[in-house]
């Protein structure tokens, strides 16, 4: 099978998309009302999967996404095909019209666009917030 020629590439580019999973939106565009927040990844390969793991609002009324991708199970040592692709996440908060930050873990490749906050893990953003002041609005 042509995609476990190649090993995965360490470069991918993320579009947050306010409004729709499949938009094209950057960061800072007008919010669609449907309240859904998406984030979309592309990655120059298949072997990836992405899920928003949490959604906090805090006292500034300021949202905080956590997303994570990961290689898919099983497919830690497969090569796969160099192929451009697209993942994304999307769920449902209350939006409201509020900002947010993406924070992201799990990138292995070495940039993402300045919208994004790259972390470690669930440890380094939980440092990065102050978990105490925000409520968790996903998972419900």
């Amino acid at each position: 099978m042509i995609r476990n020629l190649f090993t995965p590439l360490a470069i991918a580019s993320i579009a947050i998309a306010l409004g729709g999973c499949n938009s094209t939106k950057q960061a800072g565009q007008t919010v669609s009302p449907n309240n859904r927040i998406c984030v979309d990844l592309q990655t120059p390969n298949p072997g990836w999967i992405l899920g928003i793991q949490e959604v906090r609002v805090d006292k500034d009324n300021h949202l905080h996404v956590y997303a994570e991708a990961k290689i898919i199970d099983g497919q830690e040592n497969r090569i796969a095909a160099t192929v451009i692709s697209q993942i994304s996440d999307c769920v449902r908060v209350p939006r409201n019209g509020r900002s947010m930050t993406i924070y992201l873990a799990g990138a292995t490749w070495n940039w993402v666009p300045g919208a994004i906050i790259q972390v470690s893990g669930t440890a380094e953003y939980r440092s990065k917030i102050s978990t105490g002041s925000t409520k968790a609005l996903f998972p419900y």
